[in-house]
């Protein structure tokens, strides 16, 4: 089967970094799509940039199926706990939902995650936020379009009510 060299994947758009002239993943010309999807979207980039995507992505496999059933189970044990008290049914579903994160937390998804929210809250920090007064001054300008629309509103309704019973219908009511 002949490679060309010009169907190298790229990245899917969650991906930042491109793929090197030392691992080259590449796609035969009769490959499916299906199979081309798999390779480009399966696989968190930093394990196919490692060559790493087949054994290590089934270990986060599984710890992900495994933090799913643990706060499964620890819904579950709650609602089953019905007779306990709520200091015994709260640690219950404290405690499984506790053991999902934390399995979560040592996946590739939970390293992601932990880099996008330490980024997020950097960016929140650069944001110019508004002064009280144009804030208070903005939020005055919401609250009055909204009684001016409910007011709008009520009073087509009571149009149309007019109109449709009284006028139309003739039920006066």
């Amino acid at each position: 089967m002949e490679v060309r060299k010009d169907k190298i994947l790229q990245e899917p758009l969650w991906a930042l970094q491109q793929p090197t002239d030392a691992m080259p993943r590449v796609v035969p010309d009769n490959a499916p799509v299906t199979t081309v999807f798999f390779f480009t979207a399966i696989y968190p980039p930093s394990l196919k940039q490692k060559g790493l995507a087949c054994g290590w992505f089934m270990n986060d496999r599984i710890k992900v199926v495994i933090a799913s059933v643990a706060c499964a189970a620890g819904v579950v044990g709650y609602y089953f706990s019905v007779g306990q008290p709520p200091h015994v049914r709260a640690g219950v579903l404290g405690i499984g939902l506790l053991i999902g994160v934390v399995t979560l937390w040592f996946t590739n998804y939970g390293r992601d995650f932990i880099a996008f929210a330490r980024e997020s809250y950097r960016e929140t920090r650069r944001v110019v936020w508004p002064e009280r007064k144009d804030t208070i001054r903005v939020t005055a300008i919401v609250f009055g379009f909204a009684v001016v629309m409910a007011l709008f509103l009520f009073g087509t309704d009571k149009v149309l009510e007019l109109v449709l019973y009284d006028l139309i219908l003739g039920e006066g009511r």
